[in-house]
């Protein structure tokens, strides 16, 4: 005698689609979440790389760090390369030390402010001298779930704020970075970390 088999109801057939979309959507979830996390990472890792190639170049050169005019400048991140353990590209060439439009829309850039020669009341310049790298994470080169990765990371890798003028205090350890959801292309678009 021949058993006829049963076939599933709707209802299973429907409980397992359901099953099936909520564990796609965590592998998805968490997908996203893993790289973003890279990409925050290979961030601080340029950072901490471009933190030494300064310090390679500052005991090179330490005459360039005497700020005048304003007491402030910018690195071009080519004149590092020879200290950089990678390639960090800079698409907007920098031409000067004063080149701060073009600086500020690179991936990547060094900020130095120091004692200003020609005006001690310069709103840029600082009493001693202080280098900073700094990361651009505007939407042009950073999503949001890659800022709010930072924001994790940036108490324990003491990253900073991008508000410049909070961040050139006396003491900026206080300063951690804040993902925005939108940010704007100036101020808060950049961590910055301190070198010296």
């Amino acid at each position: 005698m021949k058993r006829r088999s049963r076939g599933f109801t709707l209802i299973e057939v429907l409980i397992v689609i359901i099953i099936i979309g909520i564990l796609s959507g965590s592998i998805l979830i968490t997908a996203g979440n893993a790289i973003s996390k890279s990409e925050a990472t290979k961030i601080v890792s340029n950072l901490e790389s471009l933190k030494k190639a300064v310090l390679f170049y500052y005991a090179d050169n330490s005459e360039w760090f005497s700020q005048s005019d304003e007491g402030w400048g910018v690195i071009s991140i080519n004149s590092l390369s020879p200290y950089l353990d990678r390639e960090i590209s800079e698409p907007n060439s920098i031409s000067s030390l004063k080149d701060w439009n073009n600086a500020k829309n690179n991936p990547y850039f060094v900020y130095v402010t120091g004692p200003s020669s020609s005006n001690p009341d310069s709103e840029y310049g600082s009493d001693g001298l202080h280098i900073y790298v700094a990361a651009n994470v505007t939407d042009d080169y950073v999503d949001y779930e890659t800022r709010k990765q930072l924001e994790k990371m940036s108490p324990e890798r003491k990253i900073y704020d991008g508000t410049l003028s909070e961040t050139f205090e006396d003491d900026p350890s206080d300063s951690i970075f804040e993902a925005k959801e939108v940010i704007s292309d100036h101020n808060d678009g950049f961590v910055l970390m301190r070198v010296k």
